[in-house]
């Protein structure tokens, strides 16, 4: 048996050369574990649907750098980073690694977060490492049990790695503060960086996280014998300031008004409210260990808490002499956290993962306090009491706290039908729309309202097929400006080519946007518009559906085309599609008619330099004349009869066109039969009727 001094004394860390032996093993367990938390997704979690809100803002951002980096080169993906920064520039490298390890795989981000597990067991064992091999590994365990693993894997969110770079920042800065080694006080700095790169938006608490470590040291020193150590200590602090700098300062520089703006926009923007706390204090300061947030990361346990920052004050006060070194990680954890949730004391901002700095740092308290009082359950009577309680609390963590968590409970263990409405109404439209964009004169999609339906999960959707949509919602607007997104003038808005409105009420619906309270008056404006048709409802179990409608296209479906071009997208926002005239003799094309009838030829050129007059022919009769001239837009409408089947026109110009400077431009093209339904329905009828063209 030991003697009573051996009994005291701090058991030599673990030989370096252990260390890679280590990392492997824990390498392995977060592998498995990120696995079985993916299989488990495809289940009953997040994976079970199309990815939605918000893990999908990353990735669509992370598509967009995956895809400018892989197809354009770097200078390219150099540039568009420039050009537009990224929000979150770490997550958004994160999700195109994934995908450039695995390939584009809606899994393929959520197996990347097996880092950050990674580095949060690997925080714990660097905490632990005076300790015997089976408490760390019935620490680990505690850890694992917990939600806050599962969630760190199964959530895709630039909280996490904001969070964890937190805590290794304040790990190494009072790590720093020990042994005074300069490379330690860059460490932590830089670690600091890469959580202002994870999340820009919280700068502020970022920052205040790094002030409560040069605050905590600075007063541990004025508080000592030699006070003069402070005025050394604040001296030694560059490489903090310089790590920290050379990580995050880059991208703050380029990125800094919308950084500011964002900022500004979330915190004081018109819409703030929407996501502030409006309950009571005691719902606000308990809201991260027993409400919404408090459940992500601590379960059934949240009991936990208290429990770990009591064990962790009481050891940094029994310890201190005999175990300096637990005495000061467990101060460390107590002090940080009590620091950090202080913050979210005060932030009026709703954000369930806002508190994750602090819950990685309590429960890193809970798996050392236990590590520890499992580590030495031989020591007398008092530690094996101890022992006993932190093996009892073990227990009770997994059995509380396991099976794992499920996304969603509503959906994931809800009727079948709802669970079938979540999981296909995205393809659904997906498929409406690789169906229907041909019809239309552009790509613009616009989502009316936000649910089990929604713009970014549809963007990611088409983004993965190469489908050339663009889909933006527009939740937080009214009616009224709601109404100026389908104005007719194409020069100040977007002309929006696919409308989605929702029924209130729809299965799904996020009913506290403002988007919810303009779903009936829109879907009403809609019938009611000239321009639009609808031709498709996604229903959900209670009858409750999504329409979708088309807008009329400029264009009717030619056949056998010579001398223009395929229909041109619009180029950028306000422009109309086109279809260029070649520099030919003449242009001709075939239009399939069901029956005889008599129509117009409606016509819409812009010409950039050329004059002259344009004679339009139909089965070599001519059928009308018309003028031409410089930077003007020409309107014409010509009568004319048409036969069942093909009917061939011709245009011949005169002057000829001779020059890629005469370039002229159709924006409108299309045949209609006089007498005949609404254009819309028409030209839906044409194109969906034509053999050539979709």
């Amino acid at each position: 048996m030991p003697d009573s001094e051996n009994d005291n004394r701090t058991p030599p860390p673990p030989r370096r050369k252990n260390l890679p032996l280590l990392l492997a093993i824990l390498a392995t367990v977060c592998a498995l574990f990120t696995l079985a938390v993916i299989n488990y997704s495809f289940e009953r979690g997040r994976l079970q649907y199309e990815i939605d809100y918000e893990d999908v803002i990353s990735f669509l951002d992370g598509l967009k750098r995956y895809k400018d980096l892989v197809h354009s080169g770097a200078r390219h993906f150099v540039a568009e980073y420039l050009k537009t920064p990224p929000h979150a520039p770490l997550h958004s490298g994160m999700v195109a690694a994934s995908f450039l390890l695995f390939g584009v795989r809606d899994w393929a981000p959520y197996a990347i977060d097996g880092v950050l597990l990674f580095a949060w067991l690997g925080a714990f064992l660097f905490l632990a490492k005076t300790l015997p091999a089976y408490a760390r590994a019935a620490g680990v365990l505690l850890l694992l049990a917990t939600p806050l693993a599962f969630h760190t894997i199964h959530e895709f969110r630039p909280d996490y790695p904001n969070a964890l770079a937190n805590v290794w920042g304040i790990l190494f800065f009072f790590e720093f503060l020990s042994k005074r080694k300069l490379w330690l006080a860059a460490a932590s700095g830089a670690c600091f960086g890469v959580a202002l790169l994870a999340k820009p938006p919280v700068f502020l608490y970022v920052l205040a996280m790094g002030g409560g470590c040069i605050l905590g040291g600075a007063a541990s020193f004025l508080f000592s014998k030699n006070k003069k150590n402070a005025f050394v200590f604040l001296r030694d602090l560059w490489p903090f300031f310089l790590g920290c700098a050379a990580i995050a300062g880059p991208h703050f520089i380029v990125a800094a008004k919308k950084i500011w703006d964002y900022f500004l926009l979330n915190q004081f923007g018109p819409d703030s409210h929407i996501w502030a706390f409006h309950e009571g204090w005691g719902i606000r300061l308990s809201y991260f260990f027993t409400g919404y947030g408090g459940e992500l990361a601590f379960g059934r346990i949240w009991w936990i808490a208290p429990l770990a920052l009591l064990s962790a004050f009481f050891l940094a006060i029994a310890r201190r002499k005999t175990e300096p070194e637990i005495a000061r990680h467990c101060s460390t954890l107590f002090g940080m956290a009590a620091y950090s949730y202080f913050f979210l004391a005060i932030n009026p901002h709703m954000n369930p993962f806002f508190g994750l700095t602090f819950q990685f740092l309590v429960l890193l308290a809970a798996a050392l306090c236990l590590a520890w009082a499992i580590g030495n359950f031989q020591k007398g009577f008092f530690h094996t009491i101890a022992a006993g309680f932190a093996t009892l609390v073990l227990l009770l963590v997994l059995a509380l706290d396991f099976p794992l968590p499920v996304r969603k409970i509503e959906i994931t263990c809800g009727p079948e039908g709802s669970k079938k409405f979540h999981r296909d109404s995205p393809k659904k439209v997906i498929e409406f729309l690789k169906n229907h964009l041909p019809f239309l004169d552009g790509n613009y999609v616009l989502m009316t309202s936000y649910g089990s339906l929604s713009a970014h999960t549809l963007q990611w959707m088409a983004d993965k097929q190469s489908l050339p949509a663009e889909i933006f919602t527009v939740p937080n607007l009214d009616l009224k400006v709601l109404e100026q997104l389908f104005s007719q003038d194409s020069a100040k808005h977007r002309r929006v080519d696919i409308a989605i409105a929702s029924e209130p009420g729809i299965l799904g619906l996020h009913d506290f946007l403002p988007s919810a309270k303009t779903a009936a008056p829109l879907l009403s404006y809609l019938r009611k518009h000239p321009e639009y048709l609808e031709t498709a409802k996604i229903s959900d179990p209670n009858g409750k559906s999504y329409f979708l409608f088309v807008r009329e296209p400029h264009f009717s479906p030619l056949q056998s085309v010579s001398g223009l071009s395929e229909k041109l997208p619009p180029q950028e926002k306000g422009s109309l599609p086109a279809r260029k005239v070649f520099i030919a003799p003449k242009q001709s094309w075939i239009f399939a008619s069901p029956e005889n009838s008599a129509a117009s030829l409606e016509l819409e050129v812009f010409s950039e330099n050329y004059s002259g007059s344009c004679s339009v022919s139909l089965d070599g009769k001519t059928v009308g004349i018309f003028s031409v001239s410089p930077k003007e837009k020409t309107s014409i409408s010509l009568s004319l009869n048409l036969l069942a089947g093909n009917n061939p026109f011709e245009l011949q110009w005169q002057p000829p066109l001779q020059t890629p400077a005469d370039r002229i431009f159709f924006t409108k093209l299309r045949i209609l039969k006089t007498g005949g339904p609404r254009a819309v329905e028409q030209l839906y009828k044409q194109w969906t009727a034509s053999p050539d063209e979709p």
